[in-house]
């Protein structure tokens, strides 16, 4: 932990860098697909997409942007593309990028029948069944209000590419079936537990 106030972010992200160019160094840097990760310059909100034909170290800048949660995380400042990118996680702006991944497929391909897409959402948990209760007060109020709008949000990003792309096979969605805890986040609890979906 290094704090909030002094830094950009709660967690020293420097042991991440280590752990992924090290990840790189052991197994190359070549990615074996056509990618699309992404994100966010937190100066201007433009959603910044990269791939695989970044330089070795952009590609270590690359993952460490798309990882950097704000808050939890420290932005990433580096040189992309001729200007300073000051980048954040590309979450911010676009919880699952399947557009970008549909328009690599496109360099490959120019029917969007050939192309089949699966989507594995760690964040957008099912809706909440109905309680007649919920309504009796409030705070169940509002507790409904958030979990059906946090629901549409988190599927919003798939239901638009899907209204953009509809020859598109999207074979399988994967969601959890509950929350999952973020401040595990902090502790390092997720990287050691496994969660029902």
């Amino acid at each position: 932990m290094i704090g909030g106030l002094t830094h950009s972010g709660m967690v020293n992200t420097d042991p991440l860098r280590k752990f992924i160019k090290k990840f790189f160094d052991e197994h190359g840097y070549e990615f074996k697909r056509k990618v699309a990760f992404a994100g966010v310059d937190s100066v201007n909100g433009n959603y910044v997409i990269f791939n695989e034909t970044l330089s070795n170290e952009d590609k270590i800048n690359g993952v460490m942007t798309s990882s950097a949660i704000p808050f939890a995380f420290k932005r990433q400042d580096w040189n992309f593309d001729g200007s300073m990118l000051y980048g954040i996680d590309g979450g911010s702006v676009w919880n699952i990028n399947i557009a970008s991944a549909i328009q690599r497929c496109h360099e490959l391909v120019d029917d969007d029948t050939k192309i089949t897409v699966d989507t594995i959402d760690c964040f957008t948990k099912g809706q909440l069944a109905y309680k007649g209760d919920d309504k009796s007060h409030a705070i169940h109020n509002y507790n409904r209000y958030y979990d059906i709008k946090n629901y549409h949000e988190g599927v919003a990003d798939l239901f638009e590419v899907m209204q953009a792309y509809p020859k598109v096979n999207y074979r399988h969605y994967v969601g959890p079936s509950q929350s999952l805890p973020t401040m595990s986040i902090m502790d390092g609890t997720n990287s050691t537990c496994t969660f029902p979906m």
